[in-house]
């Protein structure tokens, strides 16, 4: 049997000494209506979305991009992140779930929940306001 290459406790001291850079307050409002992303379908009533009424409460790291902007690939125009959120690992946050942080409101776009060796949730933000 082979080794692994990270060994449960490698990861786990990573994901500590992660967590310490972590000192940003970031409040996270699970989306409380369904939407299934690949067909646009949206069980909410109206053109507003619904969430949470009490958030989640974690710190976090935020490293936002200097320019939002498109990019045009290979004639699709795909609107990249504006910032990523690193969070501790645990942290439950998903897809179409809204975050503020320091007043400033973002939708939650892509998440690595389904990466093999995980030391903390990274999440792709769309800055709403």
């Amino acid at each position: 049997m082979t080794e692994p290459l990270v060994t449960a406790e490698e990861l786990a001291s990573l994901a500590e000494l992660a967590e310490t850079g972590m000192l940003t307050p970031v409040a996270i409002y699970a989306r409380s209506t369904e939407r299934n992303y690949a067909t646009g379908w949206d069980d909410s009533s109206g053109d507003s979305e619904q969430f949470a009424t009490e958030p989640v409460n974690v710190n976090g790291w935020l490293r936002e991009r200097p320019d939002g902007q498109t990019d045009d690939d290979l004639g699709v125009i795909a609107h990249t992140e504006d910032a990523r959120l690193f969070l501790p690992l645990g942290t439950v946050v998903a897809r179409g779930d809204k975050v503020v942080i320091e007043g400033h409101e973002y939708a939650v776009i892509d998440d690595n929940a389904n990466n093999t060796y995980r030391v903390l949730v990274r999440v792709a933000l769309r800055r709403l306001s």
